[in-house]
């Protein structure tokens, strides 16, 4: 069992950032820089905002080993290859997710702009520099599906992560289990960004009852 990124294991964190399109900034797009000490306020919420602008902060940053998972990732999203993601626990395979779904989101507005992805992914145009060989990411919403025990966790490490505002999300297992289905769409359509910048986090039994 190898570890899925022998191909990148003598690149530097520079390097890395680089063949992600973000040499220059080394950031992760629409993600938090910094996230507060002291302050126990959901991100989002207009004191975490506050909180993040005034208050005492630490850097929030990947480290390593989960900038090239996120760019392992995009390479087997962008050749519509499987993705697995077995790291152990406290490893940092949320923030990865999230990662890979803020760069996704990156990727389709500089396509959109450009013509072509940013970093290793850009021109020339082939196979493995566009998505599926066919052009852009879809401009689609993603469904992240999480265990009952897990829907809130996974839900404030979205707000850590992302900068408030820059997505929707909604939690649609909550509207299920308070039998208030009939607002799902009522906030999808109400969402102020672009599909692929919407998220609706899910769990097991709501998704099953979806495919049934």
């Amino acid at each position: 069992w190898n570890s899925g990124v022998e191909h990148y294991q003598q690149c530097t964190l520079d390097e890395v950032w680089a063949m992600l399109g973000r040499g220059t900034e080394k950031t992760i797009p629409f993600f938090n820089t910094v996230e507060a000490t002291e302050s126990g306020a959901d991100p989002w919420s207009v004191q975490g905002i506050l909180a993040l602008q005034d208050g005492p902060t630490q850097p929030l940053v990947p480290h390593w080993h989960q900038l090239v998972g996120i760019l392992k990732m995009l390479d087997n999203f962008l050749a519509g290859k499987p993705i697995l993601l077995v790291d152990g626990v406290g490893v940092g395979k949320t923030m990865q997710v999230v990662g890979v779904i803020c760069f996704l989101a990156f990727f389709h507005d500089h396509f959109e702009r450009n013509g072509y992805f940013p970093g290793k992914y850009s021109k020339p145009l082939s196979e493995t520099t566009t998505f599926k060989g066919n052009g852009n990411v879809p401009n689609a919403p993603h469904l992240i599906v999480v265990p009952v025990s897990l829907e809130y966790q996974f839900r404030l490490e979205i707000h850590r992560y992302v900068q408030a505002k820059t997505f929707d999300m909604m939690s649609y297992s909550s509207i299920i289990r308070g039998e208030k289905s009939e607002k799902f769409w009522t906030i999808v359509n109400n969402f102020k960004q672009a599909p692929i910048r919407q998220i609706i986090l899910a769990t097991n039994p709501v998704s099953v009852r979806l495919t049934v």
